[in-house]
């Protein structure tokens, strides 16, 4: 959805108190509950990063969130302003169209800790790092 002229900002149009405008130096703004997705956002999210890059980012910080709130939920809008052309992008997706993106992430982010270098906790919190598992408190080990 393409909109042009000062009447067509989206923002104008949402309820006070439902903007959080990130203070400098983050370079973002989110609508509603980010709490789980703030970190990927500041972290990762720079001036210099590209819009396609920050769009992904977006989808990650939203996707981290719904995993583990249960008051958000697809679907997602994403919005963007092109400068240049004066006009607003709106897309919104659901949980079909974005099931390669978030299987994907479930994947990678396993991945990604199974290759983190271990730290000092694996010898100071592990007897035996080859068979340690999570297990309930109090559950039978044997």
């Amino acid at each position: 959805m393409l909109a042009r002229g000062p009447d067509t900002n989206p923002l104008s149009r949402l309820p006070r108190g439902q903007l959080d405008r990130g203070g400098q130096p983050d370079p973002y703004l989110s609508i509603g509950s980010i709490a789980y997705g703030k970190p990927i956002l500041d972290r990762a999210l720079t001036y210099e990063t590209t819009l396609a890059n920050a769009l992904k980012l977006a989808y990650l910080s939203f996707d981290s969130t719904r995993y583990s709130s249960a008051d958000v939920g697809y679907p997602v809008d994403m919005l963007t302003y092109s400068g240049e052309e004066a006009c607003w992008r709106h897309a919104q997706y659901d949980y079909d169209q974005l099931s390669e993106q978030r299987q994907w992430w479930n994947r990678e982010i396993t991945a990604l800790a199974a290759r983190m270098p271990h730290g000092p906790w694996v010898e100071g919190l592990l007897a035996d790092q080859s068979k340690a598992r999570l297990a309930l408190v109090g559950e039978d080990s044997s």
